[in-house]
């Protein structure tokens, strides 16, 4: 039988991520702050902002991580997060919470940087100190009012993605399955990899480059997340460029000058049988972008046609 707190941790494992920022931000309206739910593409990491005027006005950034209790938040998310703390202005703190824990190497880093950290077992005995059991089965069971009632009514995101400010313009075009990369790459993929026919996701994008020269690493800079909160990055050496606007060209990184265009697929780690991939991220550059992928988003981005589909 599961404990009271590994029933919670259950439960908020299993809400939406958008849904597990809004529960995060009551936890701060509950301490008296007034919050914003960041949330969609446009976030650039931070998901609530909580703000609260006593004898000093103060002002949180709060990163929420719904993670699965084996995949910990690492010190390249912290030292990413902390980052992008220290260019903002007006921040008395910033947070991290997650429902799962953090590695030794992320708490020391955190440290270092003044980052606050709560992980599933501190996030849990927040919950029970302040009596919101109740708030926790609210929105596991789609009863409140911010949560959203399942993910196949939620509204399909606009592929195109660019954050105001942002040095990027970034659209997803596309999603195949591996076994359809040879007809856009001219086999190089193929030649360079053992199992060309594993189970992995390509995902096709539009890059065009807003800022200066920038050079992106695609297994650093994208993410395939899934809804059991497991992360699956892109394949080392696997950024490649489409064969109409990169010819027979497959390397791990991207360089783009100011105003450039660039058409490139990244692919995805093996993915386990049954796996559901619900968003993809991207992290690189300055910038944070984050493309959801409901049913509907999935079968459109599937069927939509390449320059090369003749």
């Amino acid at each position: 039988m599961d404990s009271p707190s590994a029933s919670i941790l259950q439960q908020l494992r299993s809400l939406h991520p958008d849904d597990f920022e809004a529960f995060v931000a009551e936890i701060w309206e509950h301490d008296g702050y007034n919050t914003t739910v960041k949330g969609g593409s446009g976030d650039r990491g931070i998901d609530v902002v909580a703000e609260r005027d006593n004898l000093v006005s103060e002002r949180l950034l709060i990163q929420a991580k719904r993670y699965a209790e084996s995949n910990t938040v690492g010190s390249p998310e912290v030292q990413q997060y902390a980052s992008l703390v220290h260019q903002q202005d007006a921040a008395n703190a910033a947070v991290i919470v997650t429902t799962s824990s953090f590695t030794t190497q992320a708490a020391e880093l955190a440290e270092q940087h003044g980052l606050n950290l709560i992980d599933g077992d501190r996030l849990v005995e927040i919950i029970d100190s302040n009596e919101l059991e109740s708030l926790v089965d609210e929105y596991a069971s789609g009863d409140h009012a911010d949560a959203a009632p399942g993910a196949t009514e939620r509204p399909n995101p606009e592929p195109a993605t660019q954050a105001a400010g942002s040095q990027f313009s970034i659209e997803l075009v596309a999603l195949r399955s591996e076994a359809e990369i040879d007809r856009y790459t001219d086999g190089v993929y193929t030649e360079t990899h053992d199992n060309p026919n594993a189970n992995r996701i390509a995902a096709f994008f539009n890059i065009q480059n807003l800022g200066g020269h920038i050079k992106l690493k695609g297994h650093r800079s994208f993410t395939f997340k899934s809804t059991d909160g497991y992360d699956y990055k892109v394949s080392p050496e696997s950024t490649g460029g489409l064969r109409f606007s990169m010819p027979g060209s497959w390397r791990s990184s991207i360089d783009l000058s100011h105003g450039q265009t660039q058409n490139v697929v990244m692919i995805s780690t093996e993915i386990p049988a049954g796996v559901t991939i619900d968003r993809i991220e991207f992290d690189g550059g300055g910038d944070h972008f984050m493309f959801e992928l409901t049913p509907e988003t999935k079968a459109t981005l599937r069927e939509k046609t390449l320059d090369l589909d003749v």
